[in-house]
């Protein structure tokens, strides 16, 4: 019988009485009540919490090497200083016993995997103001020689309530440094990474600008298709499909339809190598804004 993932968080509570390793008096110790959990990963738990009287979400991390944590901390710490309203505001990054833990304001919305599995798959006119407020943050990231390095549909969030233009927040910039290893199997959490990993990631030369690019254009197919375009059954075949396998046109995989001039538009942003793509969010930006 196959575990859930609740399961598995379960079984580290009842193993080590702690969320990834992170002890919950650690946790108390610095300030944090824990209220309810919100999603785990393989190595991640993001909760809601109290901390001086406030909510917050924070997300733990544990297992990485301490190399890899520090990163991670610096690009958040740095990402946290870029002042924007679809990025995270009064970030607090610090090290555990176990690991990692960032905490930031907790605000009520929905992601937009939860959106497309509630709307099904959009038209390109539908969403046109939603693409534009994803890539005004991401732009203000690259502006500042920074990368988002883990854009998928799970890090998007819908914030409430609902307006004419939507406004969004992009979660967990950085968590690509401390990202998992290719795991044999695919579940929910690492088909949410896996789908959007640009060719360049996993041939081992890091993230770029670009690389968020072909991400965006990853999640904009998945928004008008309802799936993603280089899937498989096992991590192998997904990774597979990254670096050879050309997604199936748009005009045939979009239900509410798309024209060639969306299809061309979205191969772009997916092309396996970085230079053939545009070069940044901001580049990108003037391109949705003059359709």
């Amino acid at each position: 019988m196959q575990t859930s993932r609740k399961d598995e968080v379960r079984a580290l509570r009842a193993t080590n009485g702690t969320p990834f390793g992170v002890s919950e008096s650690e946790l108390r110790n610095k300030g944090f009540t824990l209220v309810a959990d919100i999603g785990s990963g393989p190595s991640a738990l993001v909760q809601r919490a109290y901390y001086d009287g406030d909510l917050v979400r924070l997300r733990t991390v544990s297992g990485a090497a301490r190399k890899d944590a520090q990163r991670y901390l610096v690009a958040t710490r740095l990402a946290a200083h870029i002042v924007h309203p679809g990025l995270p505001e009064a970030v607090q990054a610090f090290e555990t016993g176990a690991g990692v833990a960032v905490a930031q304001p907790f605000q009520e919305g929905e992601t937009l995997r939860a959106a497309l599995k509630r709307t099904g798959p959009r038209h390109i006119n539908e969403i046109l103001s939603l693409l534009h407020a994803i890539l005004e943050p991401l732009s203000a990231l690259h502006d500042k020689k920074l990368v988002h390095g883990a854009l998928h549909l799970g890090n998007v969030l819908v914030l409430d309530p609902p307006a004419a233009s939507p406004r969004v927040l992009l979660l967990d910039a950085g968590a690509h440094l401390l990202r998992p290893s290719v795991p044999e199997a695919v579940g929910d959490f690492e088909r949410s990474w896996l789908s959007a990993v640009a060719p360049e990631t996993l041939r081992g030369k890091g993230v770029e600008p670009a690389s968020d690019v072909y991400a965006f254009g990853v999640l904009v197919y998945q928004l008008l298709t309802g799936h993603d375009p280089f899937a498989g059954t096992s991590a192998a075949d997904v990774v597979v499909a990254h670096l050879m396998e050309t997604p199936e046109p748009l005009s045939f995989a979009a239900p509410r339809g798309a024209g060639p001039d969306v299809d061309a538009f979205v191969q772009s942003l997916i092309e396996r190598e970085p230079e053939r793509r545009p070069r940044d969010a901001s580049e990108l930006l003037g391109d949705v804004n003059g359709r």
